[in-house]
Order: C-alpha cells, then structure tokens, then sequence
C-alpha cells in the first residue's frame, strides 16, 4: 500500500511535531477510558478462571505524550479489576504498533519509563501496517487504536 509511506506524523520535538500538537488526539484516548475498562471487566469477568496474563495492542500508536495513552488505560483497567476481585496481578504484555516512519526513538524510551513504574508489564514495539498481519492468532487479548482509523478514512476521500 503506497499509504504506508506517505501518512505518518512529523516525528521528534520540533514545533510541527506530533509531540508538540496532539491535544486533540489525546482528548479522544481519555474519551475511550470507560470503554477500554468495559473490555477488560468483561474479558476478565468472561473467563471461568482468572487468566495469568494478558497481551495487549495499540495499532497506531503514534509518538510523544500519546504514544502509551491507550495501553495505559489497559493497564491500570487490568489492575483495577484485578484488585476489585481480590485476584493476583496478572502480567501484561503491551505491543505498540505503527507504520515504519513512525518516530521510534520517543516511542523506545517512553517505553523504558513505562516499564519501571510497571513492573509486570513486557513491552514491544511491532512496525507495519495493520492490514497486514502483525499477531500470531489468537495472541490478543484487547486491541485499540484511536485516530489511526480516522487517517485512513481521510486518506481514502481524497
């Protein structure tokens, strides 16, 4: 897909970064909150037993501030629900996803602080299209994606 090269956000610190202008992108990720955290009661409240872990994706996970936003919801849904049925922590394992231009630098070391304040979450980083396959069947247990969906659409207009 030509696409695949061609959208993608302005990468690093500058004034045109994604880093810098995507207030409104994450405005969107804390709308979906409720929602992420319905998935993951139901998903844990589903099972007959407690699982021992669960994998988690962002497809579009875009850099800077909002890079972790989504996974972060997840993560703290995981625990919450985990507390609330007097249940051990489950490990998680979070997969980033997005296209190779994608700036994966801020992406790596926004990772690195992820995981020392969450000691039970793997993390990963999976570069490519989402029309492609990415996972193994049957790997995941919740996937999300906010605006990637939407430049696509756009993309798909013009």
């Amino acid at each position: 897909m030509a696409s695949e090269q061609t959208v993608h956000m302005n990468g690093g610190q500058g004034d045109t970064s994604y880093a810098r202008n995507s207030s409104l992108q994450n405005a969107d990720q804390n709308r979906m909150r409720p929602l992420i955290e319905e998935a993951i009661a139901d998903l844990l409240s589903a099972s007959a037993s407690m699982p021992r872990s669960m994998v988690v994706a962002d497809l579009g996970c875009s850099s800077g501030p909002n890079a972790l936003a989504l996974v972060s919801i997840a993560v703290d849904a995981i625990r919450g629900q985990c507390f609330r049925s007097r249940q051990p922590p489950l490990e998680v394992c979070v997969f980033l996803n997005d296209l190779p231009d994608n700036d994966f630098n801020m992406v790596m070391k926004s990772l690195v602080a992820f995981q020392q304040g969450h000691r039970s979450v793997v993390t990963g980083v999976i570069p490519g299209s989402f029309y492609g396959r990415l996972f193994t069947t049957g790997s995941l247990h919740l996937a999300c994606s906010a605006n990637s969906l939407h430049w696509l659409s756009e993309l798909l207009k013009n």
